[in-house]
């Protein structure tokens, strides 16, 4: 079912996406407890996504999605926002967008007795995802860079980081 709406999401949107130089980000439907959430996040190359753009995006989509009850059966909460400061980075555009930036990656399992590690975005291939992570010596008051790659099929997920 994901997948019907995902394609119709994005096929509707298009346009108005184009339009106001937007691109979409992510779409994600899930169930909360016995509410059902259609979450479309959108971003532009700027980044500044404000509530008047999420309100237009929001009301353009719903009156397709209105219409249209094979698709969306149940009742559903729709959302549209930002994907935020630490988005999730979940395709190879969005890899190559933020190539050379900070990046948080958390693995399935533990390499080493950890399952999450930041670092520097270098590389990536369909196969592999390379990072210099970045480890703070608290002591000596110095950062210690260190190469790691990661099979990509046992990374859990990747989000650019927020450094305050």
């Amino acid at each position: 079912m994901s997948g019907k709406i995902d394609t119709f999401v994005t096929e509707k949107l298009k346009p108005l996406l184009d339009e106001e130089a937007l691109e979409l980000w992510d779409i994600r439907l899930s169930k909360e407890g016995k509410d059902n959430f259609l979450r479309i996040f959108i971003d532009r190359e700027d980044g500044y996504i404000d509530t008047d753009i999420c309100e237009k995006v929001s009301k353009y989509i719903s009156e397709e999605l209105d219409e249209i009850d094979d698709i969306m059966p149940n009742k559903y909460y729709l959302e549209v926002s930002s994907p935020g400061m630490d988005r999730e980075l979940k395709t190879d555009d969005h890899l190559r967008r933020y190539l050379g930036e900070i990046v948080e990656v958390k693995l399935y399992s533990g390499i080493d007795g950890k399952k999450v590690f930041c670092g520097k975005l270098d590389d990536f291939s369909d196969e592999e995802l390379k990072i210099t992570e970045i480890i703070q010596d608290l002591k000596k008051k110095t950062e210690i860079e260190k190469p790691r790659s990661f099979d990509r099929k046992k990374i859990a997920k990747i989000n650019l980081a927020v450094i305050l």
